[in-house]
């Protein structure tokens, strides 16, 4: 049978394992919450680009990061702790990343505004000289009606302007919207090459990105 005196330093032992247990906690608390704080702070700085750029990667680190938030909450300050340097090198991996993935992004819009400027003008310019040498030829090639001259006057101005207007872009830095712009000037010029029966088609192909 054990007596009251017995019991005491049983007592007494548990409850210094509990304040031990308790004060182990406690200091966990301040260090994993300035591990997630920087954690956070790293992710929050490589998000904007990388859900652009390298939008997989970011929901990756994202949802790695909402899981040491939620060990924070549950009291789970050891694993915030053992788990946010890894994810810190991860964070700092996606923003190298992100930048080396916009930087292809923007070399490839370069490369790619370089073949329509190379390229366009001259074939305006051949499309308004076939135009000027029909509008003064007494017949025109078979499949070339006076009709479809005009319309191509018509198309070839608002032509002009969008290429203006892709310029424009361009200059501002609208990259993405100069490439749009290009391509619909690029299309329209090879339509109107083949309505006019002109050899070739438009050269500086491109894609929006």
């Amino acid at each position: 049978m054990i007596t009251m005196i017995e019991k005491f330093p049983l007592r007494v032992a548990g409850a210094l394992l509990a304040g031990l247990v308790l004060a182990a906690c406690g200091s966990q608390v301040e260090p994993a919450q300035k591990a997630l704080a920087e954690v956070e702070a790293a992710v929050t700085a490589s998000l904007g680009e990388a859900t652009k750029y390298v939008p997989n990667r970011a929901e990756e680190v994202n949802a790695k990061l909402a899981e040491l938030k939620a060990s924070l909450e549950q009291g789970d300050y050891l694993a915030v702790v053992t788990g946010a340097p890894a994810l810190l090198t991860e964070a700092k991996a996606l923003a190298v990343e992100a930048a080396t993935k916009k930087q292809e992004f923007f070399d490839a819009i370069n490369q790619q505004w370089g073949e329509l400027s190379s390229g366009m003008p001259q074939a305006v310019a051949a499309i308004e000289a076939q135009i000027a040498k029909y509008e003064q030829a007494r017949q025109l090639p078979e499949g070339v009606t006076k009709q479809a001259v005009a319309d191509a006057n018509v198309i070839l101005a608002d032509a002009k302007k969008t290429w203006a207007e892709a310029t424009t872009a361009f200059g501002e830095g609208r990259l993405e919207e100069a490439i749009a712009k290009g391509g619909q000037v690029q299309a329209r010029a090879q339509e109107l090459m083949a309505s006019l029966k002109m050899p070739g088609a438009a050269p500086g192909a491109a894609t929006a990105t």
